[in-house]
């Protein structure tokens, strides 16, 4: 193995592969390059490109294709390390389903060499996402944005539109949650109100820094930072932290959703006339002619309690604690939502749009707690 480590055409794949892969195409063109070099160097002949692959065969490579012209036992002898893990690696850096034809051969390889090169060539490792790990990154964020609450005599605000606003909070907190997140999580894209996407977004994290700016630049308590973890269009982790407030709400899709490490569950109040509801006015916001304001007048006289908190992520945890019956808004984006949709519909509140279709609608948001989801929708 010593001299196939200084093989210049091997350094050059392994350093590319350790400064991150941007999409499944690296992986296929890295782990040929370097399976490649692997096998020509220890079995001391050549491999055309032409090599065999399918997920069907438990060594990783296709036996039947008889232009790599090695045969199932040569292959295994090469093949032992790590198989189930790195048929995982490959599974959870992309979550395509067909990225599991770039069998776990590829990895297998990379970790043989892996073992033999210096440290500045190894692959770093990469974190298993769970909400003990995100909590600690969410929190950070908290801490950060609160530092820039604590001083907001200074704080510089610029206007992206009339009616819109950015902080440096924003940008900061945006910042280290999109370094810190990609550093060790480097399977999952990125997507923030404030940097925008990167280029994986089939699974990404979703990142609204400071939900609430406007709350925040004038000192009030209702803001927070929203992280939630999307993988194919389903959101599977989702994390909602109120610094001011100090309350802190997560939830792992079929697992459930706490507030600081209590579980948490929707209200009972079964009767529309009786319960307490949210809302917000994202589309006044947008100069929409179709707005939220005749049925916020609608709802608001067939209902007991009516809050406008300016926070959407805040409004859907707090149908997810039960201290308000239901909430709802339109023309907001993924970012807003999708960490607090999670934690409410692992509460138990139905989530769907004002038509009642099951699903997480940006532009057009209804989160109950289920018991009078039919008496408000007839009002949506």
């Amino acid at each position: 193995m010593n001299d196939l480590i200084t093989d210049p055409k091997l350094i050059s794949a392994m350093e590319e592969l350790g400064r991150g892969l941007k999409s499944p195409s690296d992986l296929a063109r890295l782990s040929r390059e370097i399976l490649k070099i692997t096998v020509q160097a220890s079995l001391n002949t050549e491999m055309d490109d032409h090599i065999g692959y399918t997920k069907h065969s438990p060594d990783g490579y296709n036996s039947g294709n008889s232009r790599n012209g090695y045969n199932r036992k040569t292959l295994k002898g090469l093949n032992c390390y790590c198989q189930v893990f790195t048929t995982d690696v490959l599974y959870n850096r992309y979550n395509y389903a067909t990225d599991i034809t770039y069998t776990h051969i590829h990895l297998n390889y990379f970790i043989l060499i892996n073992k033999h090169v210096s440290p500045a060539l190894s692959i770093p490792p990469k974190m298993t996402a769970s909400l003990t790990n995100l909590e600690k990154i969410v929190r950070e964020a908290g801490s950060i944005a609160l530092s820039h609450y604590k001083n907001l005599e200074h704080l510089k605000i610029t206007q992206k539109s009339p009616r819109d606003f950015v902080t440096e909070a924003d940008i900061a907190v945006e910042s280290y949650l999109k370094e810190t997140l990609s550093k060790q999580f480097p399977q999952f894209g990125f997507w923030g109100e404030e940097s925008g996407q990167s280029e994986n977004q089939a699974s990404r994290w979703v990142v609204d820094p400071i939900d609430g700016t406007h709350s925040f630049s004038k000192g009030q308590y209702f803001w927070a930072v929203s992280v939630a973890l999307e993988v194919n269009q389903e959101i599977m982790l989702g994390a909602v932290y109120a610094p001011a407030l100090n309350d802190y709400y997560c939830a792992e899709k079929n697992k459930g959703a706490w507030k600081n490490g209590v579980p948490i569950s929707v209200s009972t109040e079964q009767v529309l006339s009786s319960a307490m509801v949210a809302t917000g006015f994202a589309c006044i916001r947008s100069y929409l002619k179709e707005n939220n304001l005749q049925r916020f007048c609608r709802i608001a006289e067939q209902t007991t309690g009516q809050r406008r908190f300016g926070s959407a992520a805040l409004d859907l945890c707090m149908v997810a604690d039960g201290q308000v019956d239901a909430f709802w808004e339109q023309e907001l984006n993924l970012y807003d939502i999708a960490a607090g949709a999670l934690i409410a519909a692992e509460a138990g509140a139905t989530i769907t749009d004002f038509k009642g279709n099951k699903g997480v609608f940006p532009k057009q948001i209804l989160a109950t707690n289920g018991r009078i989801f039919e008496q408000i929708l007839s009002l949506m």
